[in-house]
């Protein structure tokens, strides 16, 4: 697509660009937009993007034509977009958005337009992951760094034109969820990884990540964060954290190994948290899921623990989630999953919160902002810890 325009700037979505690309795709009839402005959405949420509200005037009464939406961009902040590059987020994203989201039965937003710049080496992504997950450390070490110079370097262009969902309620993973928000998002969830669990939907689908096929990697990255890590956080090692991160320092590859290896495949949205999260109260579908850059194959119960095990209070009672956990269990059965008992899905929900914390302790390669976004990572382990904590380890491998 080199021949065709794609903006990477909010200044470069001109009147002119979003007349063109919403005539080309319907969404415009015989209107022309005539101008536009936009303000920028979250402070410390798209840690490797750029969301804005774009408001438009148009010169015709078209009764579907949106007079707002929302623009998403790759981020400007070099360390944030290699790292965005390298996962492969901003064309996981738009190819999600093309190819499977009309395959699922929770809302998303709908997609108004979007572009990106193809690259061969991305379509081999699976195989180049997998080659590198095989490595000895001190190679894998090298092939990290040289992945993020590459992937720092990258020019590729991408955009999304969404939905603009300001009428709904969007959660705030920072307050924290109340238990009823959770059990609504769990059931959407659920009816999603039902309907494509063990799919051959998900098959032939490059971007559409294996997560087993990264552990390794995932556990060099934290044991490369662990001193950074056990600092920042040494208010919590006797709280718990301690014997957590001490024995990720040696399992840590073969719980998540364990996790995505051995559940039953299926979609997973990969950043199911409360941000990513809108609520249409009163409707009777109420929940919409965003923001789908770290969708993959993998095993369901990682959603599960990465929504409880970040949105609930550290205080929330064990009984509180224990009722989520069999009510989510619940919900999978009923939309057709008959093998995969409840035992086994709560042993995958602990090698889930381990996994969990073992990634979320490698963000120390993001800027992250000293407000919000700290303030994210912070809750996000306390309440990790307060998932974990009475975790039987030895029970998980």
């Amino acid at each position: 697509m080199a021949d065709t325009f794609i903006p990477q700037t909010l200044d470069e979505l001109t009147p002119e660009w979003l007349t063109a690309v919403l005539r080309e795709r319907g969404v415009l009839a015989r209107g022309a937009v005539t101008s536009v402005r936009h303000e920028i959405l979250g402070d410390g949420e798209g840690f490797v993007g750029v969301l804005a509200r774009l408001f438009l005037e148009i010169d015709t009464d078209e009764e579907w034509a949106p007079r707002t939406l929302i623009a998403k961009l790759p981020t400007p902040v070099k360390q944030n977009r290699a790292m965005g590059e390298l996962l492969g987020a901003y064309e996981r994203e738009i190819l999600f958005y093309e190819e499977l989201a009309p395959e699922l039965p929770m809302r998303v937003p709908r997609t108004y337009y979007s572009a990106l710049d193809r690259d061969r080496a991305s379509e081999s992504q699976e195989a180049i992951v997998a080659f590198v997950d095989r490595m000895p450390l001190w190679i894998m070490r090298l092939l990290m760094r040289f992945a993020v110079w590459i992937a720092g370097r990258k020019k590729r262009r991408y955009v999304l034109l969404m939905e603009d969902l300001a009428h709904a309620r969007v959660g705030d993973q920072v307050k924290g969820g109340e238990p009823e928000d959770c059990r609504q998002a769990l059931r959407a969830m659920a009816r999603t990884h039902a309907r494509l669990w063990e799919s051959s939907l998900l098959e032939g689908r490059f971007w559409l990540t294996r997560q087993d096929l990264q552990c390794r990697t995932r556990h060099l990255m934290f044991l490369d964060s662990r001193a950074v890590f056990s600092k920042r956080f040494a208010y919590l090692m006797a709280d718990g954290l301690a014997p957590l991160a001490a024995w990720l320092d040696v399992h840590g590859a073969e719980v998540a190994r364990r996790l995505h290896g051995g559940a039953p495949q299926t979609l997973i949205h990969g950043d199911f948290r409360f941000d990513n999260i809108f609520f249409e109260d009163g409707s009777q579908d109420p929940i919409v899921m965003i923001d789908w850059q770290l969708a993959g194959r993998g095993a369901a119960a990682y959603d599960v623990a990465y929504l409880l095990g970040g949105a609930l209070p550290a205080e929330a009672e064990r009984w509180t989630v224990e009722r989520l956990l069999r009510e989510y269990h619940a919900a999978l059965v009923e939309h057709g999953v008959k093998d995969y008992d409840y035992a086994s899905f709560v042993l995958d929900y602990e090698r889930g919160l381990l996994t969990i914390l073992m990634t979320i302790a490698s963000t120390d390669n993001m800027e992250m902002g000293e407000g919000r976004g700290a303030d994210l990572i912070r809750l996000w382990v306390e309440r990790l810890v307060a998932r974990a904590r009475d975790v039987d380890l030895d029970g998980l491998l």
